[in-house]
């Protein structure tokens, strides 16, 4: 038998379970008091930009609620919104000169996203862009850092396009852009603020960033769109990266809004388990604005005591002080035999895999994670039976 024993809270700072939210609204949304509170519980929040004309009050507020929370500005790197109407927005359209809209062979302005007209990184916008963000955005101490969003490792997938300075390899030449804008806006900001993208795992670019985002994770579009090598292009980029890694594991429920789909969160959080990064779950491509928060964020699990593991099987392991993430990115059911007994979460969502249970030996199904809590004989100096456990949140 195990011992009852009641509920114990602890701080959780020291949880290896962070979790971000990519939040792109602002303005009357940002000024809700219930919203601010809502959004602090959160380690990482991306923003739109302008927030720093609507809301500038907004860091004040939420670091009241959590003082460590990392604020990152939303600008999209190649593409101009016809629906911006800030300040802020009209300043950098000002800048903005013919011969930065990227164009076909015709000579026709090209989209790669509806309702916006896409900009040439290979032309001077890359530097225009760089120092707007350094003289404009992150001039202050409203933002953490920047998240440079549409990041892609080429260009020909949009149809025939004209560079303004093209090579034999015109996807190689967008690369290259990718690490100018990079290095460019790191020589402007210094070592402190953040640079991630959304999104590339290209090395070249590691030297200036501080990593990425894997959006829609298992982000379909990176290289064969499988989860296993999205774990492995996360875990190598953040082990490259030359400043501290800020990596960010992005699932969401495909544009269908279902957020009971757990086994999709559950995948996605044991993954950014594997590495230091955070955490997020939202609606998909076509909406970020979600605050929906599931039974795993508050678990304790401590800090890693352990690296990534990959079992014969394919599932992937790492021990934590408090702890055990297991994640199967395969696409059959696999069986995992554990190194002593476990409690599953108790939680109120998924009640059928987080019901509280002691385990052995847990089944995956296809493309699913789990979080286990692991017995400990102390905590704050009280002392449990051998095999007790408890549950910290």
């Amino acid at each position: 038998m195990v011992a009852s024993l009641p509920f114990i809270n602890v701080r959780a700072n020291d949880n290896a379970i962070k979790t971000a939210n990519y939040f792109l609204q602002s303005g009357t949304k940002l000024n809700d008091e219930s919203t601010v509170k809502q959004l602090a519980l959160y380690d990482v929040l991306v923003l739109p930009a302008e927030a720093q004309v609507y809301n500038p009050d907004f860091p004040e507020k939420i670091r009241n609620f959590n003082p460590d929370i990392i604020l990152l500005a939303y600008v999209p790197s190649v593409s101009w919104n016809k629906i911006w109407r800030d300040s802020l927005h009209k300043k950098l359209y000002s800048k903005i000169q013919s011969s930065f809209w990227l164009k076909d062979k015709n000579g026709t302005n090209i989209s790669i996203w509806p309702g916006t007209q896409a900009l040439d990184l290979t032309s001077d916008w890359n530097n225009v862009l760089a120092e707007f963000v350094a003289d404009e955005i992150l001039n202050d101490n409203y933002w953490d850092g920047v998240f440079y969003d549409e990041v892609n490792d080429g260009i020909s997938w949009v149809g025939d396009v004209a560079l303004a300075n093209p090579s034999d390899n015109i996807d190689q030449s967008w690369i290259d852009a990718y690490t100018q804008l990079f290095a460019r806006t790191r020589s402007l900001i210094g070592d402190e603020k953040i640079i991630i993208s959304n999104g590339s795992s290209k090395l070249q670019h590691a030297p200036y960033v501080n990593g990425r985002m894997f959006e829609s994770f298992p982000t379909p579009w990176e290289d064969d769109g499988s989860t296993i090598t999205n774990i492995r292009n996360y875990l190598t980029l953040e082990q490259n990266v030359n400043y501290t890694p800020v990596m960010i594991i992005n699932s969401d429920t495909n544009n269908t809004g279902d957020n009971t789909n757990y086994r999709r969160v559950r995948l996605g959080l044991s993954s950014a388990l594997l590495g230091s990064g955070f955490f997020g779950f939202d609606f998909g491509t076509e909406s970020h604005g979600q605050i929906w928060r599931f039974d795993e964020y508050d678990a304790y699990i401590g800090q890693a005591k352990s690296n990534p593991k990959e079992l014969e099987n394919g599932v992937w392991t790492r021990e934590f002080s408090h702890g055990l993430s297991l994640v199967n990115p395969t696409d059959s059911e696999q069986t995992v035999s554990l190194n002593g007994e476990y409690e599953k979460i108790h939680g109120t969502q998924d009640t059928q895999v987080n019901d509280g249970t002691i385990v052995n030996q847990v089944t995956l199904p296809a493309q699913d994670g789990l979080i286990l809590l692991r017995p400990i004989e102390k905590i704050n100096r009280g002392l449990f039976l051998n095999g007790a456990f408890a549950r910290i949140f």
